[in-house]
């Protein structure tokens, strides 16, 4: 069996596929919208807190011009992004660095 009747089979069952899941209550979605879903519920949910750590600014992808936690650290040590007590060492043991919720939205407007 090659490809082609592989994909002529999967053609003629997935509308059976798609009904069997959707009389379950699941729906199927690309995995784009699904990832884009995800991050869209982490960042409302970090979005509520005081303050975050580099970590989860760079993984929530809070701030446009910060891909890395290195982008994000030279921002800091620049002194020009941030304004003074708007970046502060954690209170754990390893004294995180943390940032405030309300820099992240001073910086993008549309968190607001």
């Amino acid at each position: 069996m090659g490809a082609e009747q592989l994909d002529a089979i999967f053609e003629e069952l997935m509308p059976r596929i798609e009904n069997y899941f959707q009389s379950r209550g699941y729906v199927l979605v690309p995995i784009v919208e699904h990832e884009q879903a995800e991050l869209a519920v982490m960042q409302k949910k970090y979005l509520r807190r005081k303050a975050l750590t580099l970590k989860e600014v760079v993984d929530a992808q809070l701030l446009h011009n910060a891909k890395s936690k290195s982008t994000l650290e030279r921002l800091i040590r620049d002194k020009k992004t941030f304004k003074p007590g708007e970046v502060f060492p954690g209170t754990d043991k390893r004294k995180t660095i943390k940032i405030l919720v309300s820099a992240i939205k001073r910086l993008e407007p549309h968190w607001q």
